[in-house]
């Protein structure tokens, strides 16, 4: 079973990754990980922190696209994945990249019905 990472950089620093496994003519979405890093600038000041938090900045839409394109590329049928984590956050942003997504938080893009979606 063949696996694929993606890693997204920024300015050269790592902002996320996305791990692909490859199942027949299904692609397993297996995660999409945007980096959020947050530390404590001494380690005496706890509450202050310095980091770079690359979430809600389109990153994910970036990589879920790169991830799509692949998919094409290696001519599979469907993604399929399980949404966990925010839910009220991740389920809406899956079903506004064509993902169906049932009661169990299972994800899945016919991409034989989107073989003329843009990748931008």
């Amino acid at each position: 079973m063949p696996c694929v990472r993606i890693i997204l950089r920024y300015k050269k620093s790592p902002v996320g990754h996305c791990n692909l496994l490859k199942q027949e003519d299904t692609v397993k979405l297996a995660d999409i990980i945007i980096y959020c890093q947050q530390r404590p600038i001494v380690c005496f000041l706890p509450f202050i922190t310095r980091g770079s938090n690359y979430r809600k900045r389109g990153f994910g839409t970036l990589l879920l696209g790169k991830a799509i394109e692949l998919c094409l590329e290696m001519k599979v049928s469907k993604i399929v994945g399980q949404a966990h984590g925010e839910l009220e956050i991740l389920i809406p942003w899956y079903r506004k990249h064509n993902f169906v997504v049932d009661v169990d938080n299972n994800l899945m893009l016919d991409l034989r019905k989107h073989c003329d979606l843009e990748i931008k």
